[in-house]
């Protein structure tokens, strides 16, 4: 499994009861799961952010490339649904 989704479950409150012998069930309470999603949403909303500005850095052919890449990458991040 990605280490990274890992330690958001862990971090949203998640445990494994059983990870030697079972490492892919988790106990998670409802709250535990919801903040497990927002944090799973935030995470790609971030990536999907890194991209639009990563790629505006390959390009820059123009300033305006770059301002409406920044532009898309801030829209991005400010959504939270």
């Amino acid at each position: 499994m990605n280490e990274e989704i890992i330690k958001m479950a862990r971090k949203a409150g998640g445990t494994q009861p059983k990870p030697r012998m079972q490492p892919y069930f988790w106990r998670m309470h409802e709250g535990d799961l919801e903040r497990f999603f927002r944090m799973a949403q935030a995470a790609e909303r971030e990536a999907c952010a890194k991209v639009c500005v990563e790629q505006s850095a390959r390009w820059h052919t123009d300033q305006r490339d770059v301002y409406v890449a920044n532009e898309c990458a801030a829209a991005i991040r400010a959504r939270k649904s």
